[in-house]
């Protein structure tokens, strides 16, 4: 079993303008005492054909981690669009949160990100060289996709499990990247996404037949505030 356990992650200010920081809550169960703190990064894929061009948007570190529930803010800055190929800047990517213990991700949160222009004139005759001023960016909130990594919390063990085979990180984020085909489907799910509640609810991730999904946790602590120099301190 995996010392830390993510409950919930809600996307905050979704919609949002092309160079708007991105903002998400994320709330986190610890099971046992940490002795090191935990690094969260948020992660931005320039282009599906490029690995190389991905943007680490902000990397922090958040602890001491008592054992309990915690909270934290995770805000970051737009992604930097020089690097990003022109083809690539408006449509379908991907933004990944990852979680990481003694360097070792244990955890990677994906969402669908679709940047379009904001008025339909634009999107229906979008011209040669992309205006960013005009873009909008929607965060797909209710389509996360989830993984989890077992890892050697300290005690010589992989999550109470035997070690696995590695994927590499291109195939796990072959799993995110989308193609032409794709696109008109995750578009309909922004459109249906637009003007619901973009957090989920309070929930654990766990492993079942079908992969990791959300199901409803019931046996969360109360909630502690999280202790960083990185991060801002949530009070309850």
């Amino acid at each position: 079993m995996a010392k830390v356990n993510i409950c919930n992650v809600e996307v905050l200010d979704n919609p949002a303008s092309f160079f708007d920081p991105f903002k998400f809550r994320i709330t986190f169960e610890c099971h046992e005492p940490l002795d090191d703190d935990l690094e969260w990064k948020l992660v931005y894929v320039s282009s599906a054909y490029n690995p190389a061009l991905d943007q680490t948007l902000d990397s922090i570190l958040v602890g001491p981690i008592p054992v309990g529930r915690h909270q934290f803010s995770f805000e970051a800055n737009a992604p930097d669009p020089k690097i990003i190929p022109n083809e690539d800047i408006v449509g379908v990517t991907v933004v990944l949160i990852q979680a990481l213990y003694r360097d070792k991700e244990f955890i990677r949160v994906g969402y669908y990100v679709n940047n379009e222009y904001k008025t339909e004139e634009l999107r229906l005759e979008p011209p040669a060289e992309p205006l960013l001023n005009e873009l909008e960016r929607h965060i797909i909130a209710s389509d996360p996709r989830v993984t989890r990594f077992p890892i050697d919390w300290g005690d010589g063990l992989l999550d109470g499990c035997p070690e696995p085979e590695q994927p590499t990180e291109d195939n796990e984020e072959s799993n995110l990247l989308v193609n032409e085909e794709q696109v008109e489907n995750i578009s309909q799910l922004d459109q249906e996404n637009e003007g619901q509640n973009n957090k989920l609810e309070p929930s654990s991730f766990c492993e079942g037949q079908s992969g990791v999904q959300f199901i409803e946790n019931t046996s969360c602590m109360p909630l502690h505030p999280v202790q960083s120099s990185n991060v801002p301190v949530d009070t309850f």
